[in-house]
């Protein structure tokens, strides 16, 4: 078995690897809507990523004051 620090850090990349995914996920979905001349509200977005959080708006306005 890895030692602790190890572990700890293979686990934090793996949950970085999927935040980012979700990321490109969003952004791709989004420029999809607006490609179509959609609006990319909230409610779109979440009709279409049905196994969304309800903690998603909050990560969008992370997202957001990130500049992402």
């Amino acid at each position: 078995m890895p030692d602790v620090e190890s572990q700890s850090e293979g686990f934090r990349h793996a949950r970085e690897a999927r935040r980012n995914v979700l990321i490109e996920d969003y952004v791709e979905l989004i420029d999809d809507l607006l490609t179509e001349g959609q609006e990319a509200r909230q409610v779109d977005i979440a009709d279409r990523l049905v196994s969304l959080s309800p903690q998603w708006p909050k990560c969008w306005c992370v997202w957001k004051r990130k500049g992402l």
